[in-house]
């Protein structure tokens, strides 16, 4: 479905709408457009094409005492996900890592332990990751030490 309109304006609309599914999490189409001040004909326009690449799903049917049930809508939790990673080396080096979706729910989160780290193991670490989540987005990454020579120095 291709939307026609003023290119700038589009893009700025779309975000408000997306900026209020990462802040509000769950609305209906009238919600939206009054907390991002976007007509309610375009904010039903931006939920359909979000609806249609898969950045928001339905949520649940409202039922209301008069007319027509409507929708809810929230961001779609594998929309993207995010994995936060840290490198931490006392007594023995460790890597910890979690992967949240895009609701910030945990997915999975994970501890290694090694003897001595270098930083080719941080690097095969965020491949693995990188390979094995499709949706995988941002990266946020943890160094408390200087990495030189690849080795891993506090």
């Amino acid at each position: 479905m291709e939307r026609k309109g003023t290119g700038k304006l589009r893009v700025i609309n779309d975000q408000k709408v997306f900026d209020y599914f990462i802040n509000e999490e769950i609305g209906t189409k009238k919600e939206i457009a009054q907390k991002t001040n976007v007509s309610i004909m375009t904010t039903g326009t931006i939920l359909n094409d979000f609806l249609s690449k898969g950045i928001i799903v339905e949520n649940e049917l409202i039922y209301v005492e008069k007319g027509r049930p409507t929708h809810q809508y929230k961001l779609n939790p594998d929309y993207y996900h995010e994995c936060m990673m840290y490198v931490k080396k006392n007594d023995c080096c460790s890597i910890i890592y979690c992967l949240k979706n895009a609701l910030g729910e945990l997915i999975y989160s994970k501890k290694i332990k090694k003897k001595e780290m270098v930083g080719e193991d941080i690097v095969n670490c965020l491949n693995k990751i990188i390979e094995e989540d499709k949706y995988l987005q941002y990266i946020s990454l943890g160094l408390p030490a200087i990495i030189s020579n690849n080795q891993v120095n506090e």
